[in-house]
């Protein structure tokens, strides 16, 4: 083995690596993934490895559903217009046979190139098997403002329970774009449609979306200026809604339309019940890895939900807000809190998490009356570091004034010696220490010196968190 300088720095790499990807193993074993590839072709390209990264979910315990779309070469699928400008899926029979001929040779070669990936891996006897089937019937798209749109259809229900029962065999499922009818016609149909349908019928844990022609964040910029907020890496439905409805009404190019399908299809999956919704550009080697393994991901995440969670802080939290809060301490920006007070405290606090990593913390500490005013204390403020530069901070105060006035204060006191031009940009006003209700003033350390900072709290608060 090499002894030389940078074989110790890649060995701590992958223990890092390896100790904070341990969670999400068993975060995801035994969940259901449904798998969208616009362009099949990758999973075979270098140096993506994607055909790897499948089989190493696989190994994982991960329930997986592969769907898949050809990249419209000619005679692959038309397109129409009605007479309104709507665009429509126009399949002729002609057409369907090349589609059908194509979308089989590509389920050969995925389910040749995942066995491969697969047959590497060291415990062969639990080695996933590849299936395919008639797991989705479809229904002709019909007559569209007097177009007809031939042997193009849409999905018109899933066997969920068929599907459950080659996950549960410990099975993969490969669905091709095209499906019969109850009458036995067959009809191509999309593949994006039929990971979204599979999807929603399952409950799946996520939809994940790969696609290799560009990232939402390139696309945004290209096509509709301020079209994401700049956390694109996170949407919340509401924000992806506003995001769809600028890219429908802008001049986009291809990959806009792709984009806003793509996008059209999370928030159906979200509305059906899967929990979350990644869209990744594989063009990027191991996204779908670091998007499933490490806490910030690699691609654009869309959720009914708040990625971070926050919720009232317990006993067994302490421990997590001692190392939150440690370095804070020693810098001085926050005044250093004993254990014990923690512990007598700690029904006053409120944490984030992010995937079960507390990222952030707050308390409301009630300081009573003065001068016909009621007040609390905002303390104890603090942001992991990685995290600091993103509107986290203000979440926790929003939370914090509503906890406050819900609990009948009036006034919201801050006590800083490092971030008062933070606290006055959110509209809190400078005061002295003799503002302070009595019992809050007999604690002021006056050898800190810390500015004290008041900001009054409307009257009719929405409601904190219970």
């Amino acid at each position: 083995m090499s002894s030389g300088p940078k074989e110790p720095g890649r060995q701590a790499q992958w223990l890092a690596w390896a100790r904070s990807s341990a969670p999400y193993f068993s975060l995801h074993r035994g969940q259901t993934f449904v798998v969208y590839l616009s362009n099949p072709a990758v999973i075979g390209r270098a140096p993506t490895g994607l055909a790897q990264d499948i089989a190493l979910l696989a190994y994982a315990g991960v329930r997986l559903i592969l769907a898949f779309d050809d990249p419209r070469p000619p005679g692959r699928r038309g397109e129409g217009y009605g007479p309104e400008g709507e665009r429509a899926r126009v399949t002729s029979l002609e057409q369907l046979a090349v589609a059908l001929e194509r979308d089989g040779r590509t389920c050969f070669e995925l389910g040749a190139r995942l066995s491969s990936a697969l047959a590497v891996a060291p415990i062969r006897e639990f080695t996933p098997r590849i299936v395919s089937g008639s797991f989705v019937r479809a229904k002709p798209i019909g007559i569209r403002h007097g177009l007809d749109c031939e042997r193009a259809g849409e999905v018109r229900n899933v066997d969920a329970n068929g599907l459950a029962q080659c996950l549960d065999a410990h099975q993969i499922v490969l669905l091709p774009p095209n499906a019969p009818s109850p009458s036995g016609e067959l009809f191509e149909i999309s593949g994006l449609e039929v990971a979204r349908a599979c999807a929603g019928a399952l409950r799946a844990s996520k939809l994940i979306v790969l696609q290799d022609r560009f990232s939402l964040r390139e696309l945004f910029g290209h096509c509709c200026e301020k079209a994401v907020p700049a956390s694109w890496r996170e949407l919340s439905a509401r924000e992806a809604r506003e995001a769809l409805a600028r890219l429908e009404g802008s001049e986009t190019v291809e990959a806009g339309t792709a984009a806003a399908r793509q996008i059209r299809a999370a928030l159906d999956a979200l509305q059906a019940g899967v929990r979350r919704v990644h869209i990744l550009d594989v063009r990027v080697d191991g996204a779908l890895l670091l998007e499933l393994f490490t806490r910030d991901g690699a691609g654009t995440l869309i959720t009914n939900d708040s990625y971070d969670e926050t919720r009232r802080a317990s006993q067994e939290d302490i421990a997590k807000i001692v190392a939150l809060i440690e370095p804070l301490e020693r810098a001085g920006a926050l005044v250093p809190r004993s254990r014990d007070r923690l512990e007598r405290e700690i029904g006053h606090y409120f944490v984030m998490e992010r995937d079960a990593a507390l990222i952030g913390c707050v308390a409301v500490l009630p300081l009573g009356e003065s001068g016909g005013n009621r007040f609390a204390e905002l303390a104890c403020l603090a942001v992991d570091s990685p995290y600091r530069n993103s509107d986290r901070g203000e979440r926790l105060l929003r939370l914090a004034e509503q906890e406050a006035a819900r609990r009948g204060a009036t006034h919201l006191v801050a006590l800083t010696t490092q971030t008062a031009h933070w606290f006055e940009e959110r509209g809190f006003q400078s005061a002295g220490p003799e503002t302070l209700p009595p019992s809050r003033r007999a604690t002021y350390d006056h050898t800190r010196r810390s500015r004290v900072l008041l900001r009054k709290l409307p009257e009719r608060p929405s409601p904190g968190v219970d």
